[in-house]
């Protein structure tokens, strides 16, 4: 396993199969990943340490908000755009898994802007 630098942090995927994936997080604070969307998985993210909010821009339109410490979990369904902000820094599991007849595929993600600090 090959540990990836991202702008919030690094990334390891644990696991990867047609049915699921699961990746480790270690993000970094005052950061956040780029909104984006998973055409064919949901994204459970699990806070194992730390503090990350979810932001996530339904259809319906307007923006939701979550926060999650230390052992909250928080699913986001495929196909809606989301992003999560690094509030402490800490460890991130997330799973994916599909969520509407499709599979799980690691490069199945929709960039709407970059990632990198937030204020």
């Amino acid at each position: 396993m090959n540990r990836e630098e991202k702008c919030w942090g690094s990334v390891i995927h644990v696991f990867a199969s047609e049915r699921a994936a699961t990746s480790c997080l270690w993000v970094k604070a005052g950061f956040q990943c780029s909104r984006h969307y998973h055409e064919d998985r949901a994204n459970q993210f699990t806070v194992m340490s730390g503090r990350i909010k979810v932001e996530e821009w339904p259809r319906e339109g307007g923006v939701t908000t979550t926060m999650l410490s230390e052992g909250e979990t928080h699913t986001v369904p495929s196909g809606r755009v989301h992003r999560f902000r690094v509030l402490e820094s800490g460890q991130v599991v997330e799973v994916y898994y599909p969520d509407n007849g499709g599979t799980v595929r690691l490069d199945d993600i929709v960039r709407l802007d970059e990632g990198g600090p937030w204020k």
